[in-house]
């Protein structure tokens, strides 16, 4: 990939990158190490179709950076939320302490659907899943959310 096109996608999408990372592991450094591993393989991309082609391929790579950590840490809990970091101008602390009671599968899907805007269609397609399935898992885990914060 051409330096100048990797800038551009560095600046344009790392935010995000790094919205969707901790809004997945909750953890800012954690979140950090992600994007950096989900860059370096955008890095070594030769190239996409449009610029739509490398959001959906970052996305898509970063749930699967997620789904590693998860993975490896699996049996080791982690409780540094540093969730007043997290805060800015596209979403309120509250919000994501609210998200980070969902499991990080669930989480994901409602992430991107309230977050980053996306329809459930085309939540769908990123991860090759029918529309009334990704709208169901959102439904079931904003049911289940509901139920949580009552009992609190």
């Amino acid at each position: 990939m051409e330096n100048e096109k990797y800038e551009e996608y560095l600046h344009e999408y790392a935010d995000m990158v790094l919205r969707l990372a901790f809004a997945n592991v909750m953890n800012r450094a954690d979140a950090e190490d992600i994007v950096q591993e989900v860059f370096i393989k955008l890095y070594k991309q030769k190239h996409f179709i449009s610029n739509e082609h490398v959001k959906s391929w970052l996305i898509r790579v970063t749930i699967n950076q997620c789904n590693s950590f998860h993975r490896k840490f699996f049996n080791k809990k982690r409780v540094d939320l540093e969730l007043e970091w997290f805060a800015d101008d596209y979403v309120s602390i509250s919000i994501h302490e609210e998200l980070a009671l969902l499991p990080s599968h669930e989480r994901v899907y409602v992430y991107l659907h309230y977050i980053e805007g996306y329809t459930y269609k085309e939540i769908g397609e990123m991860f090759h899943k029918s529309t009334s399935t990704i709208a169901s898992i959102v439904t079931r885990a904003l049911k289940n959310l509901r139920i949580q914060l009552q009992e609190e």
